[in-house]
C-alpha cells in the first residue's frame, strides 16, 4: 500500500495499489467501474479489464454512457478488454505463480509503449466455475502484494457479494492491503502478508495479527483523546471567536471569545442557525422559510438600505443555508465546517435577521 488512508474512493487510488472490492449491485459496479476506467485512460495508463459476469459491451457501454469515446483508446491498444480465458487461463490451468509474472511483464510492457502505469481489474467470478486451478484464487490474490509495492501497477480484483460465499470473502479480505466496499476505500487492518496467510500455521498468524491490531486500535484511541484535548484547549483559550456549525447550519459550539464578541450565552446559541450570503442577493430564505433583508458587505454592489447599523465590513461565518428568490439564476453554494467570526455589522442589533430557531 503507497500511503495512509482511512476512507475515500475509487479515484484516489494510485500505481502500487492493490485491492478488493466488496459490491452489492448493478449500480455500485457502474459507479466505480465508470470512473475506474476513465481516470487510468485519462492519466495515460494502460487499462486492462477481465470480464466473466458481464460481457466486454456491456462494460464500454458505461464509458459510453459517461460521454467518453472508447473507440480511439480500444484502436491504439491503451484499453484492452479480456476474457477469463485470456486473463487467467492461458495455459488451460489457472497458474498463480504464472500470473504474477505476467503482471509484471505486462507492467513493463506498458512502460516500454510510453503508458504512465498499468491498471487491471478482473470480474473474480470465473473463480466459482471449478476451471482448473481455481481452488487456489486465495493463492494468488496473496503472492502479487510482493510486486505491487512500489510498482507502476494498480490491481481491483471484483468480488460480487451476491456471489461469493462470506468464507471465501473473509480470506479474500486477509490477502489485500487495501479493501473497498461499496464506493468507500479502507486501509485493511485485517490484511496478512503473503508469507503469513501462505506460511505454515495459518491461524498463530492471524492470531498475532489480531492481538497487535488490538494493541494498534489502543494506541489510536489514546493518541486521539490527547488530540482532542489540545484541540479543545485551543479552541478554549483562542483569542479570536470560534465556532463551529453541523450540516444544516446549526451553532454546535462556540468558544469563550465568541461568546465575550457577541454578547451572549452558550444557551442563547447553541441549536440556532445564521445565515450569510455572500454575492449580491438581498434576500433569502432560510431552512424554515423566513425571509430575510440586509445590505451585502461593504465592496459589493447592492443599494438596499440597511434596517440595522453597519459598522465596516460585515460578518464572516462561513455557513449557511439558502437560496435565491426574485428570479437570480445563480445558485448559492452550501458552506459548512469551522469559521473565524469578525467584528463588522452590529451583532446585537442583526439578531432578528440573522438567527433563526431550531423549531
Amino acid at each position: 500500500m503507497s500511503r495512509a488512508r482511512t476512507s475515500h474512493g475509487i479515484t484516489d487510488l494510485a500505481p502500487g495499489d492493490h485491492l478488493c472490492w466488496f459490491y452489492d449491485t448493478e449500480e455500485e459496479h457502474r459507479a466505480v467501474i465508470t470512473p475506474f476506467l476513465r481516470q487510468g485512460l485519462e492519466r495515460g495508463e494502460k487499462v486492462l479489464y477481465s470480464v466473466d459476469a458481464r460481457t466486454a459491451e456491456a462494460v464500454l457501454a458505461y464509458s459510453r454512457a459517461d460521454g467518453l469515446e472508447v473507440e480511439p483508446y480500444l484502436a491504439r491498444g491503451q484499453l484492452c478488454i479480456l476474457t477469463r480465458d485470456d486473463a487467467y487461463m492461458r495455459q488451460g490451468v489457472f497458474d498463480p505463480d504464472g500470473m504474477v509474472a505476467l503482471l509484471r511483464a505486462e507492467t513493463a510492457r506498458a512502460s516500454a509503449e510510453g503508458y504512465t502505469a498499468l491498471r487491471i481489474s478482473g470480474e473474480m467470478t470465473w473463480g466459482l466455475r471449478g476451471l482448473p486451478g481455481s481452488g487456489r484464487l486465495i493463492e494468488y490474490d496473496a503472492k502479487p502484494n510482493n510486486f505491487f509495492p512500489g510498482s507502476q501497477c494498480l490491481g481491483l480484483c471484483q468480488y460480487d457479494r451476491r456471489r461469493f460465499g462470506p468464507a471465501l470473502l473473509l480470506e479474500v479480505l486477509a490477502t489485500h492491503p487495501t479493501a473497498m466496499v461499496g464506493t468507500a476505500v479502507y486501509d485493511n487492518f485485517y490484511y496478512l502478508p503473503p508469507q503469513e496467510i501462505l506460511g505454515a500455521d495459518r491461524p498463530a498468524a492471524t492470531l498475532r495479527h489480531c492481538l497487535e491490531n488490538l494493541k494498534q486500535r489502543s494506541r489510536a484511541a489514546q493518541a486521539l483523546r490527547e488530540s482532542e484535548e489540545r484541540f479543545r484547549r485551543f479552541f478554549e483559550r483562542a483569542p479570536l471567536g470560534y465556532q463551529s456549525l453541523d450540516a444544516e447550519g446549526c451553532f454546535i459550539d462556540v468558544n469563550q471569545a465568541w461568546l465575550d464578541l457577541r454578547g451572549y450565552s452558550c444557551d442563547q446559541v447553541i441549536g440556532r442557525i445564521i445565515v450569510r450570503v455572500d454575492s449580491p442577493i438581498k434576500r433569502i430564505t432560510d431552512l424554515r422559510g423566513k425571509t430575510i433583508f440586509f445590505l451585502p458587505p461593504s465592496g459589493m454592489s447592492g443599494h438596499l438600505k440597511p434596517k440595522v447599523p453597519l459598522l465596516d465590513h460585515g460578518l464572516v461565518a462561513g455557513h449557511f443555508v439558502c437560496e435565491p428568490l426574485l428570479g437570480i439564476p445563480r445558485p448559492v453554494r452550501r458552506e459548512l465546517g469551522f469559521s473565524v467570526l469578525t467584528t463588522g455589522w452590529d451583532l446585537r442589533g442583526l439578531e432578528s435577521c440573522l438567527f433563526g430557531s431550531k423549531n
